[in-house]
């Protein structure tokens, strides 16, 4: 018989040798001790057959900034089983298992890198993040030019992190969908990823407003973060790029839709690949919508018709109230007005919520069912800005 249950910590290098087997993969030293701290900080779920762990899902804990509140937010990673194990519904059970640990334990969000985006549909979960890739020619790079005014630092993890953590969580504050990292967190990255590079822009008074985490992979320059808070760092960083340009042969910019500089080049030939990314997923409606900025009250009630067949916590018919800029959620036995009602399933509420795709956009597809009039409404109360996400787990 299975057991499915939280992982004890004796059993945490079972688990790494559970995920290299399944991954074809051999962590560092480093990598390990990181990883079973991150462990001890999150809820691994495994099932056991004759007390030998089998499958397991780990749920790691972080923090995720929606519309510039912080949430708890659940990372699923290490979803793996031995090939013997695998088609038994074992790693499905176990996702159930996640779902219900995380309502239990105050996580109101999820986030996934799915090897299947069909897989993970099943559990709830939709896509939620893009990835946009810019590929530039050495002569396409932009021609950016700051006031010179300030200065830019080539730095080690080690000695610019504390500057860089500073520019990064005063941008994700800003912004919406982006995790809230710890030291644990950028060390876990660069451990994963060790030959990325850093700068660090400085503006007159000192202060850190920008920094570049790049790669060079022969003959190509990698930009995978770019993050600046103010003008002149955003082009003094570019300016920086551009200063490779006689070294290598291709320039390749990975970020966000939202932050696609195509329309400021002088000529705008440079190739554009927007990639599926992370999924994500409401985990605890009632939770959510109580810590949700509505940009406005709501003049009348709307009526939310929810299904969710993995968390049935969720499912229902729910009136939404706002008023003070806060929501309320609470179970309606009657029968809703048509006229001030909006049906779909979780993975539908979850876009519709955190705004990665508009509620009239998922009416046009078939994703919502609503009238003019409630889309026209909830439109009213949302607050605007598309989910970024720079992280990967």
């Amino acid at each position: 018989m299975t057991e499915y249950k939280i992982i004890d910590e004796a059993y945490y290098p079972d688990t790494m040798t559970l995920a290299s087997y399944a991954f074809n993969k051999t962590l560092s030293e480093e990598r390990t001790k990181l990883n079973l701290e991150m462990k001890k900080r999150g809820y691994p779920l495994g099932a056991f057959q004759d007390g030998i762990l089998t499958s397991q899902v780990v749920v790691y804990h972080y923090i995720a900034s929606v519309f510039g509140v912080p949430y708890k937010m659940g990372g699923i990673g290490e979803v793996a089983s031995y090939p013997e194990y695998r088609g038994g519904g074992d790693a499905g059970n176990l996702m159930k298992l996640a779902l219900k640990t995380m309502k239990e334990n105050g996580i109101t969000i999820s986030y996934l890198a799915p090897f299947s985006y069909r897989y993970y549909r099943k559990y709830g979960y939709e896509q939620l993040f893009d990835q946009l890739i810019l590929t530039f020619e050495p002569g396409e790079l932009p021609k950016f030019k700051g006031q010179g005014k300030g200065k830019i630092r080539r730095l080690n993890l080690a000695q610019g992190m504390t500057d860089i953590s500073n520019v990064y969580e005063t941008y994700a504050k800003a912004h919406h969908g982006l995790l809230m990292r710890d030291e644990m967190r950028y060390l876990a990255t660069q451990a994963r990823t060790p030959n990325r590079q850093f700068a660090i822009y400085y503006n007159e008074q000192n202060e850190a407003t920008g920094y570049l985490v790049y790669q060079m992979e022969g003959e190509t320059f990698i930009i995978k973060e770019l993050i600046t808070l103010e003008q002149d760092a955003f082009y003094d960083l570019w300016d920086f790029v551009r200063g490779h340009g006689m070294s290598f042969k291709q320039f390749q910019y990975i970020t966000t839709p939202e932050q696609n500089i195509a329309y400021l080049l002088d000529e705008n030939t440079i190739k554009q690949e927007i990639k599926a990314d992370m999924m994500g997923r409401i985990v605890d409606f009632v939770p959510f919508i109580q810590a949700y900025p509505f940009a406005a009250d709501l003049e009348n009630n709307l009526y939310l018709s929810v299904s969710d067949q993995t968390a049935p916590w969720n499912e229902g018919l729910w009136k939404l109230a706002v008023k003070n800029g806060k929501g309320s959620l609470t179970k309606f036995e009657g029968i809703a007005p048509k006229e001030k009602m909006i049906e779909g399933s979780i993975q539908s509420f979850t876009q519709l919520f955190f705004n990665y795709r508009d509620a009239a956009t998922l009416q046009q597809f078939g994703r919502v069912l609503a009238s003019e009039e409630a889309l026209a409404l909830l439109a009213t109360v949302l607050p605007k800005g598309k989910p970024e996400l720079y992280d990967y787990f």
